[in-house]
């Protein structure tokens, strides 16, 4: 009895830290951007952006909650649209082009980040009253 309450104990630990949050997803995809920010050839932006539309799939799985879920959720398919653009150009082997449609995902970034900030009732009572 004493091992397998161990074991049962053992499993939920490990399946609560392998599950991927949508803090992880939203890191990874920093990452990623970060990535192909910085690469200086079409493979390494072509991975970079891989691995950003990858970490995108899996943020847009998870969801959100709260009364933002449905906006948070609009934003996540505006920025899948916006890395297609991108990874289109890629395949043209135009990196410039991709290079420079990186601004969109960064605008995209920034505005919906400032969305998901917690209203003031959320600051106040630690719940989505907004």
């Amino acid at each position: 009895m004493k091992t397998l309450t161990i074991l049962l104990f053992s499993l939920i630990v490990f399946t609560a830290q392998a599950a991927p949050d949508m803090e992880d997803s939203m890191k990874q995809m920093g990452l990623s951007f970060k990535q192909a920010r910085e690469a200086q050839t079409l493979e390494v932006m072509q991975r970079a952006m891989q691995d950003f539309s990858a970490s995108l799939h899996q943020a847009q799985q998870l969801g959100f909650k709260g009364s933002k879920a449905e906006l948070m959720q609009q934003g996540l398919t505006e920025l899948e649209q916006a890395t297609q653009h991108t990874q289109q150009l890629l395949e043209q082997h135009d990196l410039a082009g991709a290079k420079s449609s990186l601004a969109e995902l960064d605008r995209l970034r920034k505005k919906y980040h400032k969305e998901r900030q917690p209203g003031f009732w959320q600051l106040l009572f630690g719940s989505d009253q907004s």
